[in-house]
């Protein structure tokens, strides 16, 4: 049965310095590592071999939390208009978010990432 509902996917990539789970090679992004950056809770200030939050980390958060809220505000609508574009596998509507550490949606093709037939 099809619920017509809309739908978004998205891939995070944000990779910051304080988030990492070893430096070489970089971790990157890994599973949870966006909700230090959603909800602010990054590791406290002046523990040695950790830096601070960088600017990039709390415009994320900040973005982040606006799409959040935008949806529970609006959950059929509320993403379009942080530009979100809505999910269709033959597009390129794959949101790529923190993708270079920059705030805002970043679209590609899914079949970048959708390696099974």
């Amino acid at each position: 049965m099809r619920a017509d509902l809309p739908t978004w996917r998205y891939r995070y990539f944000g990779s910051f310095p304080n988030l990492q789970i070893q430096y070489h090679p970089d971790s990157g992004a890994y599973h949870g590592s966006e909700v230090n950056v959603l909800f602010g809770t990054f590791p406290p200030a002046g523990i040695p071999g950790i830096p601070d939050p960088t600017e990039a980390e709390y415009r994320w958060g900040d973005y982040m939390r606006a799409a959040w809220a935008a949806f529970a505000k609006d959950p059929e609508r509320g993403l379009d208009v942080l530009g979100w574009p809505r999910w269709d596998p033959a597009k390129p509507t794959l949101l790529r978010l923190g993708y270079g550490n920059c705030t805002g949606p970043h679209v590609d093709s899914p079949s970048l990432y959708d390696l099974c037939d």
